[in-house]
């Protein structure tokens, strides 16, 4: 090798070099870039001329390393994106596809995810959360979270669980007998001989005057109770004297009928034979008397439950829950009141038994429980509501267990219902697999896309643009389309970002090989000019 072949050695390894000085700066400088992918600088020797006289020299090639994965970091942003394994997210400028690890996500304000000037792609779902139209790149949409909106869904079906109070009290009857008291409390006057009769409940009482030419009061008590087995009567005075008749049967059934009452003599014929009770006499007028049954109700309740038409209003309906026997209790439906406090529907239904077992577990509902509302005056279509009372035989819905409670009440577990208003998109959150989800103020939460993840033959090959984007080359070949986790296709987690795959200490590393390799090739090129300088002193 001759001086000019080592300088131009020494030349090629400043420029060697200071391609490697570069890399270790972009590298530096982009540590903390989201998902950035560090150059490594690699370096072959130049060799020119035979073999007994060739020169040296050196060349570098940097090389990115797009496949390195970074270590993923937590955010407080559920859109910020970071994939576990293989693939670039699909993002577009709006007139072509390009490729992206880097999953800074925000919603804009026209309600697309996007990066910077890139729009995330994903394929659109259908209502149960499937892919609609294919998972080729065709089918491929922006990702705009507003543009569906919350469903309406009316009330179909509400399920209860509750305990109803086995202690609660049940109806009660009181019943009571026939009672006359009539006016009579002093002596018919009778001669002897002359006689008074009258029928009770169909039996003839017939008294007869004695001595004192009167029928005394106590004489009749003591006829009447002659018959008691008979009549169903007894007979007995009160506090004022008043001959007071009894029935021995209580309830509505109870009955004393006195009829009939008749006098023969002229004695008895100046009597008023209507202190008896019946207001003539002569046998045309007749007194009937009931005791009587009456029935309290059984213990009721309340309890209110949330209910939607067809056109998404809110309202209450209250439950009234009556104890009618042991172990046996009727549900009724009040009309549904709306938020201001008016009743907005007509609930028709009949009421609903509920039995339940010694054991406290249901026993029987009525059949196929539901309860309709007709009539909205919000304009919606009636309403067939279903009722989720529990199994038969399990505790799993309505239970009758005591609540040792002075007063008892009913203790509600849970009432479901399958009804939604119209709501607001409040927050979204992406899945592993993709899934976008959105979720509304209503409580409703439905998938609207599934973001897709693309891979390459040689993701290396990939051409690199500025903000981690790539663009396909004839190097990288053509991308694979997959959902997120399928496929060799990395899955995706929400709430994190890729890390640049720097690593700082070994940038620092190469960095002073840099160095030292630049200095000690101006060494070479200071050397070389020197001994040029003495070529040439001996030439003058």
């Amino acid at each position: 090798m001759s001086l000019m072949g080592a300088l131009n050695s020494a030349i090629s390894s400043l420029h060697a070099n200071s391609q490697a000085l570069s890399n270790v700066s972009d590298n530096l400088a982009n540590s903390n870039t989201t998902a950035y992918k560090s150059t490594s600088t690699s370096f072959s020797s130049l060799v020119a001329g035979s073999a007994n006289t060739s020169s040296g020299g050196v060349i570098s090639n940097s090389r990115s390393n797009v496949t390195q994965q970074g270590l993923q970091a937590a955010t407080s942003n559920a859109t910020d994106l970071a994939i576990e394994g293989d693939g670039f997210f699909v993002v577009t400028d709006g007139t072509m596809s390009y490729y992206t690890r880097n999953g800074e996500f925000q919603v804009d304000e026209e309600g697309y995810l996007t990066n910077g000037d890139y729009y995330l792609m994903g394929w659109a779902t259908d209502e149960n959360g499937k892919i609609a139209g294919g998972t080729s790149e065709d089918s491929l949409r922006t990702i705009d979270i507003d543009s569906l909106q919350s469903s309406v869904d009316p009330t179909s079906e509400v399920n209860m669980q509750a305990n109803l109070p086995a202690d609660a009290n049940g109806p009660t009857t009181t019943n009571t007998a026939a009672t006359i008291t009539t006016s009579l409390n002093s002596a018919i006057s009778a001669d002897s001989g002359e006689t008074v009769a009258f029928d009770i409940n169909g039996t003839t009482i017939t008294l007869t005057g004695g001595a004192g030419n009167t029928i005394e009061v106590a004489d009749i008590v003591t006829a009447i109770n002659a018959q008691t087995a008979t009549t169903g009567v007894t007979a007995s005075t009160d506090a004022d004297g008043n001959l007071t008749l009894t029935s021995s049967a209580t309830g509505s059934a109870a009955e004393i009928t006195i009829d009939n009452v008749t006098g023969t003599g002229a004695s008895v014929a100046g009597s008023d034979l209507s202190t008896l009770g019946i207001t003539d006499t002569g046998g045309d007028s007749t007194e009937t008397v009931n005791g009587t049954s009456t029935t309290t109700d059984g213990d009721t309740y309340e309890t209110t439950f949330e209910v939607f038409d067809s056109l998404g209003t809110s309202s209450t309906v209250t439950v009234t829950w009556e104890k009618t026997a042991a172990n046996s209790w009727q549900m009724t439906f009040g009309d549904p009141v709306g938020v201001n406090g008016n009743v907005i529907g007509t609930s028709s239904t009949d009421p609903v038994t509920v039995t339940f077992n010694s054991d406290g577990t249901l026993a029987s509902t009525s059949a196929d429980p539901s309860f309709s509302v007709s009539g909205w005056t919000t304009g919606a279509a009636d309403s067939t509501i279903d009722l989720g009372l529990g199994t038969v035989g399990n505790s799993d819905g309505l239970t009758q267990y005591a609540s040792d409670e002075d007063d008892p009440q009913i203790e509600v577990k849970s009432i479901i219902q399958d009804g939604q208003a119209y709501g607001s998109l409040s927050s979204v959150e992406i899945g592993d697999d993709g899934s976008v989800t959105a979720f509304f103020d209503n409580g409703e939460e439905r998938v609207i896309y599934k973001i897709a993840v693309s891979t390459f033959p040689n993701s290396n090959g990939l051409s690199e643009k500025s903000n981690g984007i790539y663009a396909r080359s004839s190097s990288s070949g053509n991308s694979t389309l997959h959902i997120a986790g399928q496929g060799g296709a990395g899955s995706i987690n929400g709430g994190y970002l890729e890390s640049s795959t720097v690593d700082t200490s070994r940038e620092f590393s190469s960095m002073l090989s840099a160095q030292q390799a630049y200095s000690a090739s101006s060494q070479i090129m200071s050397t070389a000019s020197s001994m040029f300088d003495k070529l040439l002193e001996a030439v003058r």
